[in-house]
């Protein structure tokens, strides 16, 4: 239990060093990216190998190692604003979802916070370096017995990026590498093939304070399965309600995670609160640094 806690400390640690750093160094605001893009979204497969310490067996991924990340782009420390990136070069911030295949006895997959150079090396073909926290749980059978082991490390990434802004603009074909490194657990070295897509920003609207307040509602459902082996998917879902109080927003949530019959019959109460602004250069509503505050009403059971 105390393991847990110190590696959740470590987490929270990480996310809110790191955030902290983009909102107090770059611009609040999303910043423009290359050729007026500001959002990037890739998917990607591919195959790798897994070594180190508690390999056992067959160490390929046996071709399941896959990639989703999301990205915005950020004016980090100013960089391009000030003349110190070349024309077309961009730093963004990514949320990665890393699965890292299916070795013997190591099925690792986790979540990443990745913060990405890009370099125009010629006018249709890019470079990516990427690296930031690596929250990872892998699965493993113990005597017979399955285990999730949850470890923080880092996800190191280099990525080429041929451009088909003649198809698509923003369009893109990515090719890339990555590296994850995980104190007292195996390291993974693995190549990605995808497609990626940037975006343009939308322009959003603040709330007419001088009427009532409005309310923002949304519903979601899809399916979700427990991280060890046996139970099937279950259908889950997830309910929100959103409205702003001048610079302040906040929402409440319901999620229903389903109940697989034999671990996890588990549901709660998300709520949050934070502020935004309006950026005086593009008119769009953008995150500002503010209170988030998240705790999770969760009603677990497991059963045998």
């Amino acid at each position: 239990m105390k393991t847990i806690k110190v590696r959740s400390v470590v987490l929270a640690c990480a996310l809110f060093g790191l955030a902290h750093v983009l909102c107090q160094a770059a611009d609040v605001s999303p910043a423009t990216g290359i050729d007026g893009f500001n959002g990037y979204a890739a998917a990607s497969l591919g195959n790798g190998i897994i070594y180190g310490l508690g390999t056992t067996g067959q160490k390929p991924m046996r071709w399941r190692a896959a990639e989703i990340r999301f990205g915005q782009d950020v004016d980090l420390f100013g960089l391009r604003s000030s003349g110190y990136l070349s024309q077309g070069d961009t730093t963004r911030l990514d949320v990665v979802y890393y699965n890292e295949g299916h070795p013997d006895n190591n099925h690792r997959d986790g979540y990443a916070l990745q913060m990405v150079f890009r370099k125009k090396l010629q006018p249709h073909l890019d470079l990516e370096l990427g690296g930031g926290p690596y929250f990872s749980m892998n699965r493993s059978t113990i005597n017979g017995t399955e285990l999730d082991d949850g470890r923080m490390g880092a996800l190191l990434s280099v990525a080429l990026l041929a451009r088909l802004d003649q198809y698509s603009p923003g369009l893109s074909i990515r090719i890339g590498y990555n590296h994850a490194v995980v104190p007292g657990a195996p390291s993974s070295d693995a190549l990605l093939v995808g497609i990626g897509k940037e975006f343009g920003g939308g322009q959003a609207s603040a709330p007419d304070l001088t009427e009532r307040l409005p309310v923002w509602l949304s519903a979601s459902g899809g399916f979700a399965q427990t991280n060890q082996s046996g139970p099937g998917k279950r259908f889950s879902y997830a309910l929100d309600a959103k409205t702003y109080f001048g610079q302040w927003a906040a929402s409440v949530s319901g999620i229903e995670e389903g109940d697989d019959g034999v671990r996890v019959n588990r549901r709660g109460l998300p709520h949050k609160a934070g502020t935004y602004s309006r950026s005086p250069r593009t008119g769009r509503l953008a995150p500002a640094p503010g209170l988030i505050w998240r705790p999770t009403s969760a009603s677990p059971t497991a059963r045998r």
